[in-house]
């Protein structure tokens, strides 16, 4: 009874993250974004940071950041400068148009919300 209760709870996690990924892609897709992007624009919302500390803050690793970063910059959301006193280091900041977009995901991720409670009211 057990196992088929973890099999039952266990593919119902399934279905709703895969309903939840396709939901915020839908509405990604957009802004212009992929998924992922997004978490990297609300991580620089509030201050500029290093390449390792993104990676860090997002727990990935730094090739998957600076591939995200590279993305996102080609559309104009973020910069990449060389840090203060060692050059080596790279800070990225949002943009004006990047911090308009992260501002938007406020509402993206408030009406995915909205519609993953929605599908579960009326499973209950």
């Amino acid at each position: 009874m057990t196992k088929a209760l973890e099999k039952s709870v266990g593919r119902a996690l399934l279905v709703t993250a895969r309903l939840h990924r396709a939901r915020m892609g839908e509405r990604l897709n957009a802004l212009g974004l992929f998924p992922g992007q997004e978490q990297a624009l609300k991580a620089l919302q509030p201050a500029p940071m290093t390449m390792g500390e993104l990676a860090s803050l997002l727990r990935v690793k730094p090739p998957t950041v600076s591939k995200t970063i590279g993305r996102l910059s080609l559309q104009g959301l973020v910069t990449r400068e060389g840090g203060g006193r060692d050059g080596r280091l790279v800070q990225v900041a949002l943009t004006e148009s990047g911090h308009k977009t992260a501002q938007a995901l406020d509402a993206v991720w408030t009406q995915v919300k909205e519609a993953d409670g929605d599908e579960a009211d009326s499973d209950a």
